[in-house]
């Protein structure tokens, strides 16, 4: 609700200023999986770059990325450990199917298992460990 009432009063969402990237508030909601939040930026029109759409679990966006834009491998991997740390099951086995790695030790030195098994998604990271096994 306060990222609503923020917009409504004139909030810039597209502020730079994020905690740990410097970028926009979507950056800052999702890092720090405030979901509720990062849903009401991306509604209101933030821009939703690639790893957004993934921790989003958006796999509307992530299609489209991947078709229109050419991720790096750094794209998918990154993509890959928000989408398990948001428990996002169905991103991570899109991701997984173009490319991404398991195996990639990402932020807070984890892999995308790890991360997803960090936030209580014991199924995600179950199929993430048998993909990188």
């Amino acid at each position: 609700r306060l990222a609503n009432v923020l917009i409504d009063l004139g909030a810039n969402i597209e502020a730079s200023g994020g905690v740990l990237t410097g970028g926009p508030p979507l950056d800052d909601a999702v890092i720090f999986q405030q979901w509720k939040s990062a849903t009401a930026l991306a509604a209101r029109g933030a821009t939703v770059s690639f790893w957004h759409a993934a921790a989003l679990g958006r796999d509307d966006l992530v299609a489209n990325h991947l078709s229109n834009r050419g991720q790096t491998q750094q794209d998918l991997d990154n993509g890959l450990w928000h989408a398990a740390a948001g428990g996002r099951q169905t991103t991570v086995d899109l991701l997984i199917s173009h490319g991404a790695s398991p195996a990639w030790i990402g932020w807070d030195h984890l892999t995308a298992s790890g991360a997803a098994a960090r936030n209580g998604h014991t199924s995600v990271a179950e199929s993430l460990s048998r993909d990188s096994g």
